[in-house]
Parts: C-alpha cells; structure tokens; sequence
C-alpha cells in the first residue's frame, strides 16, 4: 500500500513458517519487521529493546499464552498495539478475554492480505475492532459485595489465605 505512514512491528509465534508469510503481508503494506520472536520471553525481551508500535502474535501460541503476552506487552509499552491470530476469531469469550488483555484485535488465521493491511491501517490509527457488545462485556463494571471487596483487599496486600480467613473470622 503505497503512502501508507510506516510503523515498527514485531512478530511472535513458534512456526517461523509463519513468520516469514507475515513478513511478506508487511512488506507489500510498507511496515518494517524489527523483532520475532518465538516464545513470549524472547518478545518481552525484544518490546524493551525495540519498542515496536505493533505487535502480532500468531495462531501457534496456546490460547492462555498469547492472552498473558497481550496483557504483559501492554503493561510494559502502553502505547503498543496488539493483533491477535487465532482459530479462536469467532468465538464471543474468546474475544472478551482478548479485548480485556488490550488486543485491538482479533483476525482469523486465513485472512487475506488486503484484510489483513486494512487492520492494521485501522489498529495504527487508534482503532479496536472488536463488536460494540464484546467491549462492553469485557468491561463491564463488576459489582461486589463488601465483604467480597474486603476479601479482595487483603488478596491485594498479598496476605495468605489462611491469614484472610482469620482476619475475616471464616472457618
């Protein structure tokens, strides 16, 4: 896509088959590949170096991974965007678990190119694209008790469970 404003990406996922079919899918967009990875360490490791503005994590990680890095990479660069790869594209928990962790997206694994740059554009130029009804369970207000908050307090503080439940008198 000629024109389009470069940026700085990282790839992560075990297959370097996969890799190399994604850095093809940037190359024709006009983004520069800085980093892969193949494990989540090695790409927490490379976001500190590097400083991408998009990371994409590949459909070969197990799901409670690549939704762990998502949150971690987040937390560590808050300015980073995120692009999820997974079987998992339609399936609704999946994807409140992925907008939760601050991915800006979730794409099927067989996506075609122009799909694929067309999110990115989109992801680049601060949008999510998630549905309206799958942010809005992700971040749903959870109402606690008072109890349940003074549970939760003492979870924070990092006491013990048996040290909560005699500060709570709970047998």
């Amino acid at each position: 896509m000629p024109g389009t404003p470069s940026a700085n990406v990282i790839i992560v996922d075990p297959v370097l088959a996969f890799h190399a079919g994604i850095r093809a899918y940037l190359a024709h967009g006009g983004y520069h590949v800085v980093g892969e990875a193949q494990d989540p360490a090695d790409a927490l490791r490379q976001l500190k170096r590097l400083h991408p503005d998009l990371a994409i994590i590949g459909p070969h990680l197990a799901e409670h991974e690549s939704l762990a890095l998502c949150r971690e990479l987040v937390a560590q660069q808050r300015d980073l965007k995120v692009i999820l790869i997974s079987e998992q594209w339609r399936d609704p928990l999946f994807l409140i678990d992925a907008a939760y962790s601050w991915a800006s997206a979730c794409l099927r694994r067989r996506v075609s190119r122009e799909d694929f740059l067309s999110a990115i554009n989109a992801v680049l130029a601060g949008h999510t694209l998630f549905p309206p009804d799958i942010l809005a369970q992700a971040f749903q207000p959870i109402d606690m008790s008072a109890r349940e908050r003074e549970v939760l307090g003492l979870m924070v503080e990092g006491k013990p469970y048996r040290e909560i439940a005699a500060a709570l008198v709970i047998q």
